[in-house]
């Protein structure tokens, strides 16, 4: 015959089931019995009635995992910073309210005021949940992380009932903000209560290395504020990196050190409080070493190993990984992925799956390849670079595009007349549209810049694989612009000449050229190329079709070529 512990847990797990079925009120001892096959009498003996049961059911419920988290931050207040727990435990608590808040507690939350039984329940189960909040908000103000002007027992009501609505309203939430948008207007509300002096009180052990990328405010002040955010949860910035951002925007790169049990939410969270867009990613105990010193470190293995560029270049930008692949393979370039041109035949690619690459991280990656390039040139195991070639205005330069040119090509277009650029994209917007590091040669293929005078690029040449080609049919697609100033001078014929030298050395078989119907000169220049071309006109577009000669050997380089302004 069962004993008395063991028939207590049999009606406790039966009154539970019916609890969790049909609510609090249901779970009386009567239905509890019937639900664990005991008598009504043995229920009677064990319990001394149905609030009794109730409560006892509710006492062996499990904590939640938010209030296990607050209770043992109470417990140990050397582990976290206040604000770090504010925003740990708000963002848990967004992303699973029921998990922090069982049916059974909001009945009771909501039903209390007309059910006294139900009331004394609810009284218990919120009375340890306060005094764990409580502990840490007089952690906080003994840490000096909250102003004194703020009310401890406000500021502790307020926690919890933030904590209970959340878990009311999640049902029937239709319109909720992101969980980076929550844990950022959290960790902002923690800001406004600190003191405006923050880092006097309680200091932490910290070890845990990241590095975050976020964009501020382009203006006196942000930075400060960016890294005084980071401070309130005792979060070091060892290394500080301003890059180019956009419009109004600055990109803010920072190798961090944090205490272990920061999670990198609430990193993001301190960090948005006064920034945008930001990225987070595990870093290296190498963080913090002297930046200079590492580039230079970066720039001796290139010397004794020029090989070894790519990888030296991908280090330079934090990318996670690193490829060499040929220049008609692969993806264009994406945020997460720079494509930079290295050879005629080979692209490097660089991944970083933590966040986009910013335009002065392609510009380092890019500068470091050229390195490598000009090293391998001064000790005799690579020649020139491009192409020196003879037009009616005099000498132009003519090599590979790279990142660095991106602004030289956009300041190309605005100098360019409506009608060049119609005639080049058969639209007066859609060069603005590209991402200017794609049209400086971020894409499979080639793109050629043409450079006259002091060093001004003013022709573009892409040769990129046509998407419509069949795969069998290895084909290349040609498009050029000469800016209105340098037309009618050799110039476009120069760079024509070069692309198909290029094209056929990538693999290309074919070659195609859509030009608008009227522009003889675009079609006279094809025309003199020597190909045969295949015309087919619809809609007003030419699409002209020649056969490529095979490659009659290795390409020749005729110079090295002056910086572009």
């Amino acid at each position: 015959m069962p004993g008395d512990e063991e028939q207590r847990a049999s009606l406790l797990l039966a009154a539970a089931t019916v609890m969790r079925r049909e609510g609090i009120a249901a779970a009386t001892l009567a239905r509890a019995a019937k639900e664990a096959g005991l008598r009504d009498r043995t229920a009677r003996k064990l319990y001394a009635d149905d609030d009794a049961l109730r409560r006892a059911v509710m006492a062996e419920r499990p904590g939640s995992e938010v209030a296990t988290f607050i209770a043992d931050a109470a417990q140990q207040p050397d582990r976290l910073p206040p604000l770090a727990v504010l925003v740990e435990a708000a963002h848990r608590l967004y992303a699973a309210p029921q998990q922090s808040w069982s049916g059974e507690d909001l009945e009771a939350l909501v039903r209390a005021r007309a059910a006294p039984e139900l009331r004394d329940l609810a009284q218990e189960r919120i009375a340890e949940r306060t005094r764990n909040a409580a502990a840490v908000v007089a952690q906080s103000a003994a840490d000096g992380a909250l102003d004194p002007a703020v009310s401890e027992a406000a500021l502790t009501h307020f926690t919890m009932a933030l904590s209970a609505g959340l878990a009311l309203m999640d049902p029937v939430a239709t319109v909720r903000p992101s969980t980076g948008q929550w844990d950022a207007l959290i960790a902002r509300i923690g800001l406004a209560l600190a003191p405006a002096r923050l880092g006097e009180g309680q200091e932490y052990e910290v070890a845990a290395p990241w590095r975050l990328r976020v964009d501020i405010p382009d203006r006196p002040g942000a930075l400060s504020q960016l890294v005084g955010a980071l401070g309130a949860i005792n979060v070091y910035s060892v290394e500080v990196r301003v890059d180019e951002g956009d419009g109004d925007r600055r990109a803010i790169y920072l190798a961090l050190k944090a205490p272990p049990e920061v999670s990198p939410d609430v990193i993001l969270a301190a960090a948005t409080t006064v920034g945008s867009d930001g990225y987070i990613t595990e870093g290296s105990p190498d963080d913090g070493r002297d930046v200079l010193a590492r580039t230079l470190d970066g720039a001796t293995a290139v010397v004794n190993h020029p090989e070894q560029a790519p990888q030296v270049a991908g280090a330079l930008v934090g990318a996670d990984a690193v490829e060499v692949i040929d220049a008609t393979l692969g993806l264009d370039e994406q945020p997460n992925m720079l494509r930079l041109q290295w050879t005629t035949d080979q692209h490097v690619l660089l991944h970083r799956g933590w966040g986009p690459f910013t335009r002065t991280e392609a510009l380092r990656a890019s500068a470091l390849l050229r390195l490598a390039a000009a090293l391998a040139r001064t000790t005799g195991r690579e020649g020139p670079i491009g192409w020196l070639d003879e037009v009616r205005e005099g000498p132009v330069w003519i090599r590979l595009a790279r990142p660095a040119d991106a602004q030289a090509v956009a300041d190309m277009h605005e100098r360019s007349s409506d009608r060049t650029r119609y005639q080049r994209y058969f639209s007066l917007r859609e060069w603005r549209d590209l991402q200017l590091r794609r049209l400086a040669g971020g894409h499979r293929g080639a793109t050629l810049v043409v450079i006259a005078g002091e060093g001004q690029i003013v022709g573009l040449g892409n040769v990129f694989p046509d998407p419509d080609a069949d795969p069998e049919d290895p084909t290349a697609e040609i498009a050029l612009l000469v800016e209105d100033a340098h037309q009618g001078r050799g110039i476009g014929r120069a760079l024509l000449a070069r692309m198909l030298e290029l094209a056929p050395l990538m693999g290309f078989e074919h070659v195609v050229a859509h030009v608008l119907a009227d522009n003889r000169a675009m079609r006279h220049l094809l025309d003199a190329t020597g190909l045969t071309w295949r015309t087919r006109i619809s809609e007003g577009v030419a699409e002209m079709r020649a056969e490529l000669a095979p490659p009659s050997g290795e390409l020749e380089f005729t110079a090295t070529l002056p910086p572009t302004n």
